[in-house]
């Protein structure tokens, strides 16, 4: 075999040379590409060091399905908000007073004047031509309502309905009806509502007059539980003298029988 030239050989070296810087300068390209963790991280994990907590599995399985999409606000929807036109056990019921005027069952409104409330009946509307079973027997039942505007409105249509000239002849065949839930009023411990029904009681006997007669007593046994006390004293020997000179001497004696102190003064 011949034997390579001096030549021949520097470019076989300087060919050779090249290839390895070439190799090189490949290599370390590689290199910066990739991004090396410090050597104190490898070691130690994030989720060890104090106060950095790992998720439970289940819920990091949530946030990958909603992506952390949830409002702020959303933590406001599982709570009950109370809805005024719905029947629940707060009063509202389909049978309460509330609900019946609500669902248009009394025909008058709140008006609110420059210094005080009154009622104002729908366009159209006769007290006399009112059909007093229901409307009169709701407004009385209604009468233990304790919540604004409906004990008003309760008291106020019941008050007008039973002052009406001709009230009396469609009070009495459903005197029954209305004297009881008077009498809930009447021992209802809101002074309010019993100043109310003080009031309404007045007015049903100067409506019906000795019709009422036969359902004194039953009025009387939460009447005389507050005889004694001054704030209602004057109100209730006020009432007492009207039910007297509504229905005569024999109701007085049914009076003087429940208070003895009894005078008509």
């Amino acid at each position: 075999m011949f034997s390579k030239t001096p030549l021949e050989r520097d470019k076989k070296i300087t060919s050779t040379n090249q290839q390895q810087k070439i190799k090189t300068q490949t290599v370390a390209q590689k290199q910066s590409t990739q991004i090396t963790q410090p050597q104190s991280l490898q070691k130690k994990s994030l989720l060890n060091k104090p106060g950095i907590k790992k998720l439970p599995e289940e819920e990091t399985k949530t946030q990958e399905k909603t992506g952390f999409t949830n409002k702020p606000s959303d933590k406001f929807k599982n709570i009950k908000c109370a809805d005024p036109f719905a029947s629940s056990k707060s009063g509202q019921n389909a049978g309460s007073f509330m609900y019946i005027y609500n669902a248009g069952g009394i025909p008058c409104r709140v008006s609110h004047g420059t210094s005080k409330l009154y009622l104002q009946w729908n366009q159209g509307v006769d007290i006399s031509q009112l059909n007093y079973d229901p409307i009169l027997i709701t407004c009385f039942e209604g009468l233990v309502e304790q919540k604004h505007p409906y004990n008003f409105i309760a008291y106020q249509c019941a008050k007008e309905m039973l002052e009406d000239e001709q009230s009396g002849e469609k009070v009495v065949p459903i005197l029954q009806k209305l004297v009881w839930p008077l009498r809930a009023a009447l021992g209802n411990s809101n002074d309010k509502v019993y100043e109310n029904a003080l009031e309404i009681a007045k007015c049903l006997s100067n409506s019906v007059g000795p019709n009422l007669n036969i359902h004194i007593k039953n009025l009387l046994v939460p009447v005389i539980r507050k005889v004694q006390n001054k704030k209602y004293r004057d109100k209730i020997y006020e009432f007492l003298n009207i039910l007297e000179e509504n229905g005569g001497s024999d109701v007085q004696k049914t009076i003087k029988a429940s208070i003895p102190t009894y005078t008509n003064c």
